[in-house]
């Protein structure tokens, strides 16, 4: 059976490239967490998997609805 030992080599890294170790942040492999491109979520150094923060909190401010009142007062500036 020639040429499938690189086919079981491959399956043993995957195998330990995929296993989960303990005290990590990262909840598929247990890899440790950093901040991902997207505000809000965290990224695993390992498996790159991204996940919310459970500790970020909203910092932009939405603007208030439109009333009619503030419809006025633009269309008074105009």
């Amino acid at each position: 059976m020639a040429g499938f030992g690189g086919l079981r080599k491959g399956r043993e890294e995957a195998k330990d490239n995929l296993s989960y170790t303990e005290g990590g942040d990262c909840p598929r492999c247990g890899g440790t967490s950093q901040d991902s491109s997207m505000a809000g979520y965290l990224q695993c150094t390992a498996c790159n998997h991204e996940w919310p923060d459970p500790n970020h909190t909203e910092t932009r401010k939405r603007p208030s609805p439109p009333t009619h009142r503030r419809d006025a007062e633009m269309i008074e500036q105009f």
